[in-house]
């Protein structure tokens, strides 16, 4: 059975219950929801609860079940830790990260805890950073290429068979295509040639805005990019990493951002926070020379949704309306807080949420420094 090395600072038999007043929640008309969703995400073992002691699942299981249990209450106990050992920033940033603006029209609280705090992220709340650096887009792009790849062949022979292709392919002086496919009802290894028309195949492939992405080069990547080498405007006192660069053939560059997000639903527009990010981006920072931009939501290597960002005027007002906020926010060190727009299920997945007062309702105004009862 697992056993872990880790010692918690608070029990792992501590109750949901208990875990909630820790973390901001005691006494607030938030709390019972907290708790529903908390029971929602890790009560791993009551899922199992009817099943018999004695049953053959139970029997197969039960070890992988508890290790999964306890792995969970450890990265809860992280976060309580967290919260207790909070340290605070020795710095104050002489520029606003857009980052930063973008996690201030997501909640200002959680631009305020960034702004004081050397913050930590949980297990269960840190994948999506996990998946970022593992080129997730590299890999997404590669299969996205080879699904297209199959489709086309499907499309052309309408067969109802799986079929795989060789990604090398031979190109005759007519411009026709040479690709190789196998057909896996067959009992030999052989392959049979199959001859496209070259645009036909090349506009299949590239068809739609993620053809763009298919045809266009990385010339940045932000991921794990020296802090210190980020990209400066003096002229509105910000600064910024983007997530990728990429050029197309004609020399247009456009900005392209990588969101994960484990929402079964689909997201059909972009968040605002991460609008607002893309937005400034392009407006923001000239010298990067954006056309316009991408927001790529992956849930999975197989799943995903783009969602296109052009600067219109609409948009450069909503990028200089917040920025307008967010300094007067660093200047006067006090911001208001609507706590009727408190959303629990938002809270609860919000990666900064051991560190957040707010959460619970109690606050109507933002301080810079923050603090942690």
């Amino acid at each position: 059975m697992y056993k872990s090395n880790y010692t918690p600072d608070i029990k792992v038999e501590h109750s949901f219950e208990k875990f909630a007043d820790l973390i901001g929640y005691k006494d607030s008309k938030y709390r019972d929801e907290f708790i529903h969703l908390l029971n929602q995400r890790y009560s791993f073992l009551h899922k199992f609860q009817n099943f018999s002691r004695y049953s053959r699942f139970w029997i197969k299981n039960e070890n992988s079940l508890k290790e999964r249990n306890i792995k969970i209450r450890e990265s809860l106990n992280k976060e309580l830790l967290f919260r207790k050992n909070a340290k605070v920033l020795d710095y104050n940033p002489s520029t606003i990260n857009i980052s930063s603006l973008a996690s201030f029209v997501f909640c200002p609280v959680s631009f305020a805890i960034v702004s004081t705090f050397e913050t930590k992220k949980s297990d269960e709340l840190s994948k999506s950073t996990e998946l970022r650096d593992d080129k997730f887009l590299e890999e997404f792009l590669k299969r996205l290429i080879f699904k297209r790849k199959l489709d086309f062949l499907y499309k052309k022979m309408k067969l109802d068979k799986s079929f795989t292709i060789s990604d090398d392919y031979n190109k005759s002086d007519n411009h026709i295509f040479h690709l190789e496919y196998k057909d896996y009802y067959l009992k030999d290894d052989s392959c049979e040639p199959i001859t496209v028309n070259e645009k036909k195949y090349y506009d299949f492939l590239t068809r739609g805005d993620y053809g763009e992405l298919i045809t266009s080069k990385i010339t940045f990547r932000g991921h794990n990019h020296d802090i210190y080498k980020a990209f400066h405007s003096k002229k509105f006192n910000v600064s910024g990493i983007p997530d990728y660069i990429m050029q197309k053939n004609n020399g247009d560059k456009f900005l392209l951002l990588e969101k994960h997000s484990w929402q079964k639903e689909a997201i059909n527009k972009p968040f605002k926070n991460h609008l607002i990010q893309a937005g400034a981006y392009i407006y923001l920072l000239p010298q990067l020379d954006l056309k316009y931009g991408y927001i790529l939501y992956l849930q999975s290597i197989k799943i995903a949704r783009l969602h296109k960002v052009v600067l219109s005027n609409q948009l450069k007002s909503f990028v200089e309306e917040k920025l307008n906020e967010i300094e007067n926010f660093m200047e006067t060190k006090k911001s208001k807080f609507d706590i009727n727009f408190i959303n629990v299920k938002k809270c609860f997945g919000c990666s900064l949420r051991m560190y957040c007062n707010h959460k619970n309702g109690k606050y109507s105004t933002i301080k810079i420094p923050y603090r942690i009862n």
